[in-house]
């Protein structure tokens, strides 16, 4: 290589450098200036004035304000999905895995506002932009490979003979199936209120804790026994598959103390719907209902959930629906649990979901 040759392949590198680095400072500045503004008042002037570039520039690299947009967007997304990957999701303990992504969640979102301001603007478009991004949608991808892979790790883990010792070991499981399943949720919905976690989770347990009540016999037929033994000793699962005389009362009494739990469950987690976004906060209360309508009906026939599968049908389905949406007119839209006065969420026997958000470090 002479060194006229060198020299020119210098300045192209310089050149190149210089311009990743414009392109950056406008993106970042785009970034700013859409967070504040939104899509229809963010001006290419100000953002030319924030990079410290002509207009023309920006007009080189971006031929439209939607293609700007869209780049700010697309970079957002990889901000958040880098900084995922170094949590190595895939190779940690299943519960674990979602604590730690859920609460980078929340912790990304409070120190980048400008996040959710930008998915606030594009959720009003309809996700105008999103939907013609290739790069966004090929960051999704792994993302949710390793979201499968890390929630069938956790089923595997519960593929075995089951005996349930206490109700903290209880509570933990249906931390694990359900409570996980809230928190994830959060995300999806887009939820900002760092408080509504434990309240996510608590809904999910309370659910899970239904299902337990109403599957025993089901349960049982597959060796798996998840009334603890604190409640009704050492019974093998066989005995619970068509229980009789003690074994049946001591059983029953068991579902009573688990369906009056998981009440104190749904009530924390109604609790947290004012933290919802209003588009899903009647969908989710809904859900509920119909889980608790299940506990309903084995209360009305006495925590008898042998003699057939206990559901709620459909006129039941109905009444709930439209008691719902009779309960939820002229709520407030958004805002917190303390909006409403409800009592802290640190309530001595709902322990599990509190003690879950001091490790996550998104507690008050």
């Amino acid at each position: 290589m002479t060194a006229r040759t060198a020299h020119t392949a210098q300045i192209v590198e310089i050149r190149s450098r210089d311009a990743d680095r414009s392109r950056e400072e406008i993106l970042r500045a785009a970034m700013t200036e859409f967070a504040d503004h939104g899509f229809g008042g963010a001006r290419i002037e100000a953002i030319a004035e924030r990079a410290g570039v002509n207009k023309k520039l920006i007009y080189y690299y971006y031929a439209a304000k939607d293609e700007l947009f869209l780049a700010v967007l697309e970079q957002s997304y990889a901000d958040i999905r880098a900084a995922e990957h170094e949590l190595h999701l895939e190779t940690s303990d299943p519960i674990e895995a979602i604590r730690s992504l859920v609460g980078f969640t929340w912790r990304h979102y409070l120190a980048h506002p400008e996040f959710l301001a930008l998915l606030n603007t594009e959720n009003l478009a309809k996700a105008r932009h999103l939907k013609r991004s290739t790069k966004v949608k090929s960051m999704h991808s792994p993302f949710v490979e390793m979201i499968r892979t890390v929630v069938i790790r956790g089923v595997e883990s519960d593929l075995g003979e089951v005996r349930v010792a206490d109700i903290e070991e209880l509570l933990l499981y249906c931390y694990r199936v359900a409570g996980t399943v809230g928190l994830m949720m959060t995300a999806a919905l887009d939820v900002t209120t760092p408080e509504a976690l434990p309240h996510a989770i608590d809904l999910g347990i309370a659910m899970q804790l239904t299902n337990i009540c109403r599957d025993v016999r089901e349960d049982a037929l597959i060796g798996r026994r998840y009334l603890p033994l604190t409640l009704v000793g050492a019974l093998e699962p066989s005995l619970l598959v068509d229980p009789t005389g003690p074994v049946r009362e001591t059983a029953m009494q068991a579902l009573r103390t688990l369906l009056d739990l998981a009440d104190r469950y749904y009530a924390s987690g109604a609790q947290g719907l004012v933290c919802l976004p209003a588009r899903a906060r009647t969908g989710i209360l809904v859900a509920a209902e119909l889980y608790r309508g299940i506990g309903v009906m084995l209360r009305r026939r006495e925590y008898d959930c042998w003699s057939s599968r206990a559901m709620v049908g459909t006129a039941g389905k109905a009444a709930i629906t439209l008691r719902v949406f009779a309960e939820t007119v002229g709520r407030p839209r958004s805002g917190n649990v303390r909006d409403r006065g409800a009592r802290s969420h640190r309530d001595p026997l709902l322990p599990f979901a509190a003690a879950w958000s001091t490790k996550a470090g998104v507690a008050d």
